[in-house]
């Protein structure tokens, strides 16, 4: 099968593209905020980012690990106002540490 050179020019363009993007969204995250919700029927947290004020929903795994202080604690734990560190890891919530 024979390939323009426009059409193997996109090909690779599409590629490295992909390349670029990829890396970022595996890197790991820290979302700073407060609680605005805390749903332990759907396992979700939603809160507000301190600094762009931003809102996010995050659906809470069975893996999440949520402490405050030294201590493990629960979803059910978890209040509305209280200041948080939300760890992602490939877009899923690995960690919370309540503030």
């Amino acid at each position: 099968m024979k390939y323009s050179g426009k059409a193997l020019a996109i090909g690779l363009m599409m590629v490295f593209s992909l390349a670029l993007i990829a890396p970022g969204a595996q890197e790991a995250k820290t979302i700073t905020g407060v609680v605005k919700a805390v749903d332990v029927a759907t396992q979700t947290l939603q809160i507000t980012e301190d600094t762009t004020n931003k809102e996010y929903t995050f659906k809470v795994e069975s893996t999440t690990v949520i402490t405050k202080g030294d201590k493990t604690i629960t979803l059910a734990e978890v209040k509305t106002a209280d200041k948080v560190d939300v760890m992602l890891e490939q877009g899923k919530i690995k960690a919370i540490e309540v503030k």
